[in-house]
Order: C-alpha cells, then sequence, then structure tokens
C-alpha cells in the first residue's frame, strides 16, 4: 500500500487519475460542463444568470452556507414574481463563495415554467447548477383510453 499524498507513487497518481477521470464521466452523464479547479471562487448571482440563459423561471430556492452551519441564509423567489421580485432575488445572490473542492456552500433548486428544473451538483466539495427534466413516460404507463372505455362499459 502506497502513503497518501505519496506523488511519486504510480499507483497513487493512477488513483487520483482514475478518481479525476469518474467524476467527469459523471458531469458529462448529467449535462453539465465541469467548472475550472482553479476558479475556487464564484459569484452566485453570475452563476444562476449563466445556467438559466433563457428559461423562464417560475420559482427558486437557494440556501446558502455549510450544512452544518446554524447561520444557513435562505433566498426564495416565489411563483408570481414580478419582475422586480426578480431583480430583488438576483441582487440577494450577488456575493462569492468557494465553489471549489472541500464542503459545499449552495444548496438549492430552481423551477422553470416548462416543468424542467435545476438542482445543484456536488462532487467533493465541487459544486454547480445541473439542468433536469422528468424522463419519458413508458408507453406501458400509458393508459389505452379505447380499452378503458370497453371496461368501464361492461
Amino acid at each position: 500500500m502506497y502513503s497518501p499524498m505519496d506523488l511519486t507513487n504510480p499507483d497513487f497518481l493512477f488513483d487520483v487519475i482514475i478518481s479525476h477521470q469518474r467524476r467527469l464521466e459523471a458531469l458529462e452523464r448529467s449535462g453539465t460542463q465541469p467548472i475550472n479547479i482553479k476558479e475556487k471562487n464564484m459569484n452566485a448571482k453570475s452563476e444562476m444568470i449563466k445556467h438559466v440563459a433563457n428559461r423562464v423561471v417560475l420559482c427558486a430556492k437557494i440556501t446558502h452556507g455549510k450544512e452544518y452551519d446554524d447561520d444557513r441564509t435562505n433566498f426564495v423567489l416565489r411563483v408570481g414574481h414580478t419582475k422586480a421580485d426578480s431583480e430583488a432575488f438576483l441582487q440577494s445572490l450577488d456575493f462569492e463563495y468557494d465553489s471549489g473542492f472541500g464542503g459545499q456552500e449552495l444548496y438549492g433548486n430552481i423551477w422553470y415554467q416548462d416543468g424542467t428544473w435545476s438542482d445543484r451538483g456536488e462532487y467533493d466539495g465541487s459544486e454547480w447548477w445541473q439542468f433536469q427534466s422528468a424522463p419519458k413516460i413508458p408507453e406501458e404507463c400509458i393508459a389505452d383510453t379505447n380499452e378503458r372505455n370497453r371496461n368501464e362499459s361492461l
């Protein structure tokens, strides 16, 4: 066995490379672009604006603070919000946080008017927004209305 952080040991370096490769594969599966690991400080407002792009936001709830912090802050954009509400919500997110390795600092969900949503992804303390959509409903889950009408008439 090798000692932790032994940069001269090929087994350790191989494990680091495999771990990094698995992380990149997980990001790729989620459709998320990996963040620049060197750029740890992230502006929450800028990150959200870039992620949301041209999607229409229905509502959002974002929490800032480490999971174990007693003084976590919640930011909420309610359904039916006005333009002024949206601007105030975004202004409240105008802060820097450490999106690099360590503990996750930003949690939450953004719901869109088209029924999709975004949530926070996290791996080993590195964090990002990831877009989600409901999976396609399989054919066996879709009721045949003609068959149902025949069964109801019996």
